[in-house]
């Protein structure tokens, strides 16, 4: 039997031998934390209550701090470590390669399930117009998101006189100094922010070309959206965005803050709408075969099961 813990953001002597006694009496044979408090506690309560298999499961590219308390968390009481990227796994290791052993870190990637969102292409008649290519970006609006160099790609391509309408996905601190740059240069009639999106499926049937301009990623899930539906993405060859994008097969990856080359692998892709096509099927597959519920499953129970 395992326990998924939920989140608590204290150490309390009490309730670590509660939870050690339930833990005890329920046989628990794993316990799965999500977040750095939940060690604190459940990690705790679990080695008192000596269960076989206790796994703290990563999901954010950053490193941890190399300290005393960190060292005994990640290092003695933790039994394996769940990264959910060859990039996460790089970031833990990073400030405690002398405390944790790689083979301790499992790279176990996020599920993700591609049949609910492979469908057939529907065209919204307010996006598209003819001849005029649909781009996409998704993403809280933030430093890390990187949101600024659609704004220098969009005035790039209203300079060369491409017809294009760029919509952006998403809420944060940094939408009114977006929506300044749009009118600063004067691409009302061509960058929307949308807000909140609810319904991102829809949101991808109405684009062409999916821009993941972030500037670090554990695991980029909005990507593996977009090539679920078969979406050519341009990216910043950054943390784990190569474990996903196959360059020049399901999309480009550039370097990072390099808003030269961003432009040209999105004209590429602008140009022809055969390589989009391409591109927009191997992504597909690739998310298919590597990023499947399934096989994270799969890897999961084999970790267990060790």
């Amino acid at each position: 039997r395992a326990v998924k813990t939920g989140r608590l953001s204290f150490l309390n002597v009490f309730k670590i031998l509660k939870l050690a006694t339930y833990f005890k009496k329920q046989k628990i044979e794993a316990v799965i934390m999500n977040g750095p408090n939940d060690v604190k506690l459940f990690g705790f309560a679990a080695k008192v209550a000596r269960v076989p298999k206790i796994i703290y499961r990563r999901g954010i590219a950053v490193p941890i701090k190399n300290s005393f308390l960190n060292r005994i968390l990640y290092g003695k009481i933790c039994t394996r470590i769940i990264a959910n990227s060859e990039e996460t796994k790089r970031r833990v290791l990073q400030n405690l390669n002398a405390t944790i052993p790689p083979e301790k870190v499992k790279v176990i990637y996020n599920s993700f399930n591609w049949t609910d969102y492979h469908a057939d292409k529907v065209e919204d008649k307010n996006v598209k117009q003819a001849e005029m290519i649909v781009l996409g970006n998704a993403g809280r609006l933030c430093k890390q998101k990187g949101q600024k160099y659609l704004i220098e790609l969009a005035t790039a391509l209203k300079n060369k006189n491409i017809r294009f309408k760029l919509l952006i996905a998403g809420e944060g601190e940094l939408r009114d100094e977006l929506n300044k740059s749009i009118f600063e240069n004067e691409l009302q009639q061509h960058v929307e922010l949308l807000g909140f999106v609810h319904d991102m499926k829809a949101f991808l049937q109405k684009i062409d070309i999916f821009l993941f301009p972030s500037l670090w990623e554990g695991f980029g899930f909005a990507i593996a959206e977009a090539m679920a539906m078969q979406k050519p993405v341009v990216a910043f060859n950054v943390s784990s965005n190569p474990e996903l994008i196959e360059h020049e097969k399901t999309g480009f990856l550039v370097s990072s803050e390099n808003i030269q080359q961003f432009e040209e692998a999105t004209f590429r892709l602008i140009q022809s709408s055969l390589l989009r096509a391409n591109m927009g099927n191997e992504g597909l597959q690739h998310i298919k075969q590597k990023f499947s519920t399934d096989k994270s499953l799969q890897d999961l129970l084999c970790l267990l099961r060790e």
